[in-house]
C-alpha cells in the first residue's frame, strides 16, 4: 500500500540504503508514518488523536545502514543481516510511537504489521513510560515469517553508561533521522562487561574483544562490545572519516563523563589494534587503513582517563549479552 522507495526520497535517506530486507523498509515506514503522524493517520483505532508529528530516531544496526554505504555494500564484509529495530524518542511521543506502529498495518499493508504480546503490555506497563517494547514481522528469503523486536527507549541511552541524545532530536533531518555518527559510535562503543574465567569458560572467538586494563582485577577478564558492533563501527570510521562527516569535537564533547570515556577509550584502542580480526572478517587492505587512522585521530583527541578503577566502573544492572 506504500512505495517504500519514495518515502525514503520523502524523508531524504540515503540511496544507498538497501530497502530489500524487511527489517528495514519497516524502518523507513514506522519513521514516516510518525513524522507525517497528523495527516497519515487523524484518530487511531483506539481513539486517541495524533496530533502532531514524533520525531522518532533510529539507532542500532539499522542507524549503521543509514549513514554507512559500506553497512549496505552487497556482500561487503560490514553488510551484516539485522532482525530488530530501534528507536529513541522525548518521553512525551514515546507512547504514541507504539500508537502509530501498532497502526501501520491500516495504512501501510500487511508487511508492517506490527503488535503487543502480553509479555510486551507488561513489559511496557512495568517501566511505566521509561521504555517500550513491540513486535514486527520480518520475511526471510524463503518467504517464512518471523517475530521481530522493536525497542523503544525514551530520552536517553541507559545502558552500561547513560548517553544523553537530547540534542540529536534537533538535527533529526540532519542525521537521516537517526541518533548521529557520533553518539551511534559511543552507544557501540558503551558495552563492557567482566567475567572470571574460572566460572565461565570463553570461546576462543571472544579474543578479538578482550580490553586490556592493567589496573584491573587480574582474576576478571574484561570483554568490550560483540563483533557485530565493531563490525558496525569500523563501516562508520570507514565513511565518516573519508567524507568528513563524522564531528572528532563532537564526539569528544559528547563523553563528559569519565568512566563512559574510559569504557569508549578502550574499545577503540582494542579495535584500531584488531587488524588481524578485520582481516578474517574481510576488510580488504584500504578499508583497514581507513579504520585505523579515523580511530587513531579520535583516541588523539580524546583525553586520557588518569583515574584507576579496579572495579566494575559501568552499570551492571542491565541485561548481559550471552558470550558465544
Amino acid at each position: 500500500m506504500v512505495d517504500v522507495e519514495k518515502l525514503r526520497e520523502e524523508l531524504k535517506i540515503p540511496s544507498y540504503v538497501d530497502l530489500k530486507p524487511t527489517v528495514m523498509r519497516r524502518a523507513i515506514v514506522a519513521l514516516w508514518a510518525a513524522t507525517t503522524a497528523p495527516s497519515t493517520f487523524g484518530k487511531t483505532r483506539d481513539r486517541r488523536k495524533l496530533d502532531s508529528p514524533l520525531q522518532p530516531l533510529l539507532m542500532g544496526g539499522a542507524a549503521v545502514k543509514v549513514l554507512s554505504a559500506s553497512a549496505n555494500e552487497v556482500g561487503g564484509p560490514m553488510n551484516r543481516k539485522i532482525h530488530d529495530l530501534d528507536f529513541i524518542l522525548p518521553k512525551s511521543q514515546a507512547g504514541k510511537f507504539v500508537q502509530v506502529l501498532s497502526c501501520l498495518e491500516a495504512v501501510a499493508g500487511s508487511e508492517y504489521m506490527h503488535f503487543l504480546t502480553s509479555n510486551d503490555r507488561r513489559f511496557n506497563a512495568l517501566r511505566a513510560g521509561e521504555r517500550y517494547r513491540a513486535r514486527g514481522i520480518d520475511w526471510g528469503e524463503d518467504g517464512q515469517p518471523s517475530p521481530s523486536v522493536v525497542d523503544i527507549l525514551v530520552d536517553r541511552i541507559e545502558m552500561r553508561h547513560r548517553i544523553n541524545v537530547r540534542e540529536e532530536f534537533a538535527l533529526s533531518e540532519r542525521n537521516f533521522h537517526t541518533i548521529g555518527m557520533e553518539k551511534l559510535i559511543i552507544s557501540k562503543c558503551q558495552l563492557i562487561n567482566e567475567y572470571d574465567p574460572k566460572v565461565v569458560s570463553l570461546p576462543q572467538s571472544a579474543a578479538c574483544r578482550i580490553l586490556r586494563y592493567p589496573p584491573y582485577r587480574k582474576d576478571r577478564t574484561i570483554l568490550g562490545m560483540e563483533e557485530k558492533d565493531m563490525l558496525d563501527v569500523s563501516a562508520l570510521f570507514i565513511d565518516g572519516g573519508e567524507d568528513g562527516r563524522l564531528d572528532i569535537g563532537r564526539l569528544r564533547r559528547a563523553l563528559d563523563d569519565r568512566k563512559l570515556l574510559l569504557t569508549v577509550r578502550l574499545n577503540l584502542e582494542n579495535l584500531v589494534s584488531a587488524e588481524n580480526w578485520m582481516k578474517t572478517r574481510g576488510l580488504n587492505g584500504h578499508q583497514i587503513s581507513r579504520v585505523h587512522e579515523t580511530g587513531r585521530r579520535i583516541l588523539s583527541a580524546l583525553p586520557v582517563v588518569d583515574q584507576a578503577w579496579s572495579k566494575p566502573w559501568w552499570n551492571t544492572n542491565v541485561e548481559t549479552p550471552l558470550v558465544t
